[in-house]
């Protein structure tokens, strides 16, 4: 490896590091990307397709912010998640990531193409 490429993998460790700026999070591959109308649908339809849970480390976020989309204030949160890509390397929808004991469930999966996967993510089965 190069000097850079090296150095590049010595900061995703320290990013993902729970002792920096990670928490703690355990991550199932639903295996269908399907979408489900509610959350207990999601449970009783999925037995998680015989996948078992990884415990990985994100960076997450949970940033609220105030829109307003037609002269009503309304307070709207959207939680995301960095993981290595490594670690979520078919992440898709609906897959579950449970952090500080709240499940979310992953409604899209970005690669940045450096190794990371932003996992937008919300409360309910989608």
């Amino acid at each position: 490896m190069s000097a850079l490429t090296d150095q590049i993998e010595r900061d995703k460790a320290t990013f993902l590091n729970v002792d920096e700026w990670a928490l703690a999070a355990t991550y199932r591959e639903n295996g269908s990307g399907q979408a489900y109308e509610t959350s207990a649908q999601y449970e009783t339809e999925t037995p998680y397709a015989g996948t078992s849970a990884a415990e990985i480390n994100v960076l997450f976020d949970e940033h609220s912010e105030v829109v307003d989309p037609q002269n009503v204030d309304v307070l709207t949160t959207a939680p995301t998640a960095l993981a290595a890509t490594s670690d979520v390397p078919n992440a898709g929808r609906n897959d579950t990531l449970v952090v500080d004991g709240v499940t979310y469930y992953v409604m899209h999966a970005i690669e940045d193409g450096d190794g990371y996967t932003l996992l937008i993510l919300s409360r309910h089965a989608v």
